[in-house]
């Protein structure tokens, strides 16, 4: 006997996962204004290492913005971003010391989330920044990480004098991915197998009347599916679906599926 009222809760389990270390191929020259950088591109070498070292030369004085970009990150579209880690290794003066003014996460040359700063001396020094669950208070999509206007925005501010070189700089983004969605129905009434599904999901109907119609719908509310229940067990094939979170809808109940 169906009931006259139901619902169900979804829980989503994910599992983390991380990009390699990358390099930026390219740097610009962005005026604060400062003592401009000394830039030769490309200053990577295909994300691997760094071909060439930005450069910037001041007495008591402070640089421009040093944009550091294309760092060939990749993401799924579907993920979570978690954290975002970075090693820079800067620093070197002749006769000074000098400050890290500002190192900041940026996205096509802005700034975003909370920017960092520290002292520093005469000798190049290495920071490793940011972690595993830190994405240093700013918004982060897979789409930003995966364009090559995702990078990092560095200042620094010298006493005395300094010819000063980024010698390093490295991001590692850090993400979750869904790995199934598990739908528990209170009156227990459908449930769905394999789920992931790549070709055909079964789901256990009992309780909705046969012929009863039913929806596919996917995550931007389109209906990409229609048919009919059978009866206890419903088979519908997906194999012709883009991967992603649909519901199936029928008798006032809503299950969720994911199609790989």
């Amino acid at each position: 006997m169906a009931c006259a009222l139901c619902f169900c809760v979804f829980t989503t389990t994910s599992y983390a996962q991380s990009t390699n270390w990358n390099n930026p191929d390219s740097a610009q020259n962005i005026s604060k204004p400062g003592v401009p950088w000394n830039i030769t591109n490309p200053i990577g070498n295909n994300h691997d290492t760094m071909a060439h070292y930005p450069l910037n030369g001041g007495i008591s004085d402070s640089s421009d913005y040093l944009y550091m970009y294309d760092f060939g990150l990749s993401v799924p579209a579907n993920a979570t971003i978690d954290g975002v880690e970075m090693i820079l290794v800067r620093g070197a003066c002749n006769a000074g010391s000098y400050f890290m003014d500002t190192v900041s996460l940026s996205y096509n040359g802005v700034p975003i989330g909370t920017s960092v700063t520290d002292s520093a001396g005469p000798a190049a020094e290495t920071d490793t920044l940011g972690g595993p669950t830190d994405t240093w208070n700013a918004l982060i999509t897979p789409n930003m990480v995966n364009a090559s206007g995702f990078g990092v925005i560095y200042s620094m501010r010298s006493v005395g004098i300094c010819t000063f070189a980024v010698f390093d700089c490295k991001l590692k983004v850090h993400y979750s991915l869904p790995t199934g969605v598990k739908a528990v129905s209170t009156s227990d009434q459908v449930s769905v197998y394999p789920n992931p599904a790549t070709t055909e999901i079964s789901l256990m109907t009992r309780g909705i009347a046969a012929g009863t119609g039913y929806k596919v719908i996917d995550i931007n509310g389109r209906v990409v599916a229609t048919g009919t229940v059978s009866g206890a067990a419903t088979s519908i094939n997906v194999r012709s679906l883009a991967e992603g979170i649909y519901s199936f809808r029928a008798g006032g109940v809503t299950i969720k599926f994911m199609k790989k």
